[in-house]
């Protein structure tokens, strides 16, 4: 005879209670269930990890890439008239299609690290600290580090390349039809106009992944 709670329980008491063999099976099965699922998230997590990795490390070789470009054409115009160290005056058409070139394939890289951060691939961590360096480029009078000199002392701050500042740069690039508008322009713009450090990250902070699909149209 069956013991009484057998037939006041669930269904799957009352399988194992009248086929006992069932009990160790099912256990079985949902066991190596259980451990495959636990399998997978660890994977996810181990691939989303190196594709964190390998996405900052790009970005990082792209944009020293992109300095080294700066510095070079930099030097060519800031030194062409030889032991003379000062800018020159005027900007010959050549060297300021090259100007916009450095500022194309910045802002297009910027784009690019926005893009892997709305994406969840870039941390906020790592996105924020790329994002204040654009923030002091903005404004020459912010004190930062990045600042240098140049040829004859006076300074040159940020991306600016061969006389043509960040924030003229910007502006010329954020009118290109196929961004203007954008979600990536409201954003730079909003980092621009922060008032201090603190506001800039919390700019970054309102773009979060999370806070974007609650508070961002597309």
């Amino acid at each position: 005879m069956e013991p009484q709670w057998c037939e006041s329980t669930g269904w799957y008491v009352r399988w194992v209670c009248y086929y006992p063999g069932l009990g160790p099976f099912f256990g079985a099965v949902f066991g190596t269930i259980l451990a495959i699922l636990f399998a997978m998230w660890v994977t996810h997590r181990y691939a989303k990890n190196i594709k964190r990795h390998e996405a900052t490390i790009e970005f990082t070789k792209r944009f020293q890439g992109l300095l080294k470009n700066r510095h070079d054409v930099n030097s060519e115009f800031y030194f062409e008239n030889g032991d003379i160290r000062t800018p020159p005056i005027t900007v010959s058409d050549q060297q300021e299609m090259e100007a916009w070139n450095i500022f194309t394939q910045a802002f297009d890289l910027f784009l690019n690290e926005f893009s892997y951060f709305r994406g969840g691939v870039i941390t906020t961590e790592v996105f924020t600290e790329w994002m204040l360096w654009r923030w002091y480029d903005w404004e020459p009078g912010r004190a930062h580090s990045s600042s240098t000199r140049r040829p004859g002392g006076l300074p040159m701050l940020g991306l600016e390349t061969m006389g043509i500042s960040y924030r003229r740069g910007w502006e010329w690039w954020k009118e290109r039809p196929v961004v203007l508008g954008t979600p990536f322009v409201r954003f730079m713009d909003e980092l621009h106009g922060a008032p201090n450090e603190t506001a800039a990250k919390q700019v970054v902070l309102n773009w979060k992944p999370r806070r974007l699909r609650q508070r961002r149209p597309n």
